[in-house]
């Protein structure tokens, strides 16, 4: 009789196991094939898109570079694809010793073309024109280009041989000049974008995890609290960097007139601006978050009186929600989201792009402050929980991220061609291998980790146990591992803001 109950028992685990197994491959099977539809439909939408491209370039100029007119030239004309706004010298008509001719700038076409008129009209001679613009991405351009002007003789009048015009290659060299130094401006730029994605990542997806994951001690609530305001602050100061940044860029690298009152203001009245003034109100507002803890069923194996168990109330966090949503909306200004051709499209899904980011990437810093808190305190990590309930948050996550970054990609370039032969294209080829190193710390923590704190969990009834020590060392290595790989995508997704699928 007690052999036939063992032979049973020791069936029904045969049988469990092989289902547990069979569960496990199916669920990692359908993953696999809809992450692979997911890489299949990006590359066939990239493929047959049009010209869609989210970055401003010129489009002509009027005289043409290199023509030569037989009238005397009363205007000169640049036309570009998008809006743009002279900044710094703006455009500039230069005779043939190099010297600037007064002109005054209008706009037309809704800002598309911008026309230098000089105070007299051009007559026989070559001239060169030096121009520098701010897109509606806030990308700077510039360029130059020249052209002549050569009267019939008989319209001529007896010139002057010591005035004879330069010969055009003099005032090509003039024009090849190096530009201005703003190299410290665009590093601080970087930098400070940098620092603002990763303060806004790691703040809106710490709330997110303190409203819908968070379950424990009271003081290791208020210790993700104390990561969001942290976060906040960083991208507080990161938003600031950028700007006085941005504003000097925009005066060929000049800190006395960029950060001057005037250039400041010029900057903040543009769309970026906006973009600006939300990061900065969003991130105070993120700064207020308030943590009230509410009763909870889950129980814990080191349960403490003075510090128990609890989950987060979501009424008293919603100034800090309404920050975070603010701080969303603030990025469907800035970069390339501003001038997709799709604009609402695009917007949309930077949104959701931003959001899901956010909840994966605050999520792992979340769960790497508890935990190592726990560690400091002297108790037992307990990862549990808390592991498996975030694990379905990204999972989610890395979906909703991988589609809405395929729409963006779509939107920003032209051709496939531009992945490897634009500064754009090579930065999202780094930053998608960065990501894929992501996706497969993930999936071995989803197939591997998670099933077997699950089964902990079932164990003990539903309650928080201790793991053992290897789930703890492998769950502490994948979240360190994390944190590092999210720190260069903060890096990387910078560089692309900041640069152009165009060259």
């Amino acid at each position: 009789m007690t052999q036939a109950l063992r032979r049973n028992a020791r069936a029904e685990s045969n049988s469990s196991g092989q289902a547990t197994r069979k569960d496990r491959t199916s669920v990692a099977t359908l993953t696999l094939r809809l992450l692979a539809g997911v890489i299949l439909a990006a590359l066939g939408v990239i493929g047959i898109a049009g010209a869609a491209s989210a970055d401003t370039s010129l489009v002509s100029t009027s005289p043409g570079d290199g023509s030569t007119k037989s009238k005397p030239v009363v205007a000169v004309s640049l036309k570009f694809d998008d809006a743009a706004k002279p900044v710094g010298s703006g455009i500039q008509i230069l005779d043939s010793a190099g010297t600037a001719l007064p002109s005054t700038t209008s706009s037309s076409n809704a800002g598309s073309t911008l026309t230098a008129t000089p105070a007299a009209p051009l007559l026989d001679g070559t001239y060169g024109v030096r121009w520098r613009v701010v897109a509606g991405d806030n990308h700077a351009l510039r360029g130059t280009f020249t052209f002549a002007v050569q009267l019939p003789s008989a319209a001529t009048p007896e010139s002057d041989p010591s005035t004879a015009p330069t010969e055009p290659l003099a005032l090509q060299d003039l024009l090849a000049e190096p530009e201005p130094d703003a190299g410290a401006a665009a590093f601080l730029r970087w930098a400070g974008l940098s620092i603002a994605i990763g303060g806004t990542l790691i703040g809106v997806g710490g709330l997110f995890f303190l409203l819908f994951v968070m379950i424990g001690r009271q003081s290791e609530a208020r210790a993700v609290a104390r990561l969001v305001r942290w976060a906040a602050a960083a991208a507080i100061v990161g938003t600031v960097l950028q700007l006085a940044a941005r504003s000097t860029i925009r005066q060929d690298g000049d800190w006395a007139t960029g950060l001057s009152s005037d250039s400041l203001r010029g900057v903040m009245a543009s769309d970026y601006g906006w973009s600006i003034g939300l990061r900065i109100l969003g991130s105070l507002l993120l700064l207020a978050i308030v943590i009230r803890p509410r009763p909870t069923t889950r129980a814990s194996a080191e349960d403490q009186p003075e510090d128990p168990v609890w989950a987060v109330s979501k009424w008293p966090c919603l100034v800090a929600v309404f920050g975070a949503v603010l701080v969303v909306v603030s990025y469907m200004f800035d970069g390339h989201t501003a001038t997709a051709d799709a604009v609402w499209l695009m917007r949309l899904s930077d949104a959701a792009h931003v959001i899901a980011a956010a909840a994966w990437v605050g999520g792992v810093f979340a769960l790497a402050r508890v935990f190592a808190r726990r560690v400091r305190r002297g108790l037992p990590v307990q990862p549990a929980l808390l592991t498996v309930r975030f694990s379905l948050v990204a999972t989610a996550a890395l979906i909703v991220v991988t589609v809405a970054g395929v729409i963006q990609t779509v939107l920003v370039l032209d051709s496939v061609g531009q992945l490897a032969g634009s500064a754009w294209g090579r930065v999202l080829l780094v930053k998608v291998a960065v990501v894929a190193a992501l996706a497969v710390l993930g999936g071995y923590n989803q197939f591997r980790l998670v099933p077997a704190l699950k089964a902990e969990l079932a164990t003990e009834g539903g309650t928080d146990a201790p793991a053992d020590e290897r789930s703890a060392r492998h769950l502490r290595t994948s979240l360190v591992a994390e944190a590092v790989l999210f720190a260069a995508v903060f890096g990387l997704t910078g560089l692309l803001v900041n640069s152009s699928p165009l060259g």
